[in-house]
């Protein structure tokens, strides 16, 4: 059956078994069609619009030797230029669970003259790829990179660096 210019709700979601309501005047409110997409696809909790465009929240770190004050990245940074004085400071990312990070949350770091150490917050017990990196382990950077942290898990970050390429000239 082919419906031009409409979408025909019942036969499209009767596939779900689960038609939508309609309001007084015959339509079905974007609260009720957002309500029955979540039901359908299983999805529970708060949906959030990851780092759409436009919506880079820059933020300055400069490391320090323990990772904390001027060295924490700040919850809700996507977009982060770190300063280190030596590759032994250190800059910590926020704390997933404390900051209620969802899965998918996504943070750019771009490293500046020299490398540093990343971690997790102390006795989060939060990890850089699989590995516990709040104190003992660390991730260590090289100076003049970029990175890309992702929330993977309710404790874990993965964290990848990006590789510069040169143009070639023939």
């Amino acid at each position: 059956m082919a419906i031009i210019g409409a979408l025909d709700k019942t036969k499209h979601l009767s596939e779900f078994n689960d038609p939508l309501p309609n309001n007084a005047g015959g339509y079905t409110s974007s609260a009720d069609r957002k309500a029955a997409a979540r039901t359908n696809l299983g999805i529970t909790g708060n949906i959030t619009n990851l780092n759409q465009a436009g919506s880079a929240t820059a933020a300055a770190v400069t490391t320090t030797a323990d990772g904390l004050t001027t060295g924490l990245i700040p919850a809700g940074a996507t977009a982060v230029i770190i300063t280190s004085g030596a590759a032994t400071n250190a800059a910590t990312l926020p704390g997933i669970a404390a900051n209620s990070l969802p899965i998918g949350y996504t943070i750019r770091l771009r490293v500046g003259a020299n490398g540093l150490e990343l971690l997790t917050p102390a006795a989060s017990n939060e990890t850089i790829n699989g590995v516990d990196s709040d104190g003992t382990n660390q991730l260590d950077v090289a100076a003049n990179s970029m990175l890309t942290a992702v929330v993977e898990s309710a404790t874990g970050w993965m964290v990848g660096q990006a590789s510069a390429v040169a143009p070639d000239n023939d």
